[in-house]
């Protein structure tokens, strides 16, 4: 299956500081909490 790339634009406060965790392929996962004061329902 070819990859793609989405491309997403967040405004909002940061919770934490980003952790980047690396998985056992090599591929690296950042993870993060942001507070925004907007919500979107599709």
């Amino acid at each position: 299956m070819p990859m793609g790339v989405n491309k997403v634009i967040l405004i909002g406060h940061a919770g934490r500081d980003p952790e980047n965790q690396s998985t056992a392929g090599g591929k690296t996962i950042c993870k993060l909490s942001l507070a925004t004061g907007e919500a979107y329902v599709a």
